[in-house]
């Protein structure tokens, strides 16, 4: 009589494995995103995506100059200067459809405004470069116009958080500066994403189908021995 209630809740945990592995297999969201918390019924187990947890930074230098810095000084109009977007996911949650929205002033023309990162992983930043140039628009000869530009950080088409660069251009020619786009932008410091990144998609559903079917035989060898 105990070994036929070992078996039946031997065989009852391997149908649950066996479920669970469906989940993985089935779930959109998980086959898309490879985020656990996004699965419905078992999310609210895992790490879910806060937009809190997200971060920018936004720097500006001149092109051929590595020292960024978040404001820039009696800039010539036909400059050309490149922007450092900085953004960091600080959890160890997944957040995909990431966007970086641009809103340069009147005095700074560059060609991209929407940056598409898609996907930030536990723990990972990403690095932003745009090269954009300077123009004397609306500034009188030798006089000096600030401007705030700024970035915003959007999480599923809402604003997250935002940072901003202040240019200070000075009117000492009359001429108006050329578009340039996205540079770069840069690799991960993530050495890792985790066990529940691209790895995972395919390690968690095979391990919990192969315990699930241990299980399963365990029971029947159980049973084998009973007859």
């Amino acid at each position: 009589m105990r070994d036929s209630v070992i078996i039946v809740r031997l065989r009852s945990v391997a149908i649950a494995f066996f479920i669970f592995t469906s989940i993985f297999l089935i779930v959109p969201s998980y086959a898309s995103a490879f985020s656990l918390s996004d699965i419905p019924l078992i999310g609210f187990m895992f790490t879910k995506p806060v937009s809190s947890n997200l971060s920018i930074k936004k720097q500006v230098a001149l092109v051929g100059n590595d020292n960024f810095s978040d404001s820039l000084f009696d800039v010539a109009q036909d400059e050309a200067i490149v922007f450092k977007v900085t953004v960091t996911n600080n959890s160890s949650a997944i957040f995909n459809d990431i966007v970086v929205i641009e809103s340069p002033s009147e005095n700074i023309s560059m060609s991209e405004t929407k940056i598409d990162i898609a996907r930030l992983n536990r723990n990972e930043t990403k690095e932003i470069l745009i090269e954009a140039t300077t123009n004397a628009r609306n500034i009188s000869v030798s006089e000096q116009k600030c401007a705030m530009n700024i970035a915003n950080l959007l999480y599923k088409d809402e604003l997250a958080t935002s940072d901003s660069a202040e240019v200070c251009i000075t009117n000492k020619l009359d001429s108006f500066g050329k578009v340039l786009g996205v540079q770069s932008i840069l690799g991960s410091n993530s050495p890792s994403t985790g066990i529940f990144d691209e790895i995972g998609f395919i390690a968690i559903p095979l391990l919990t189908f192969m315990a699930g079917l241990a299980l399963y035989l365990i029971s029947l060898i159980l049973e084998f021995r009973l007859l």
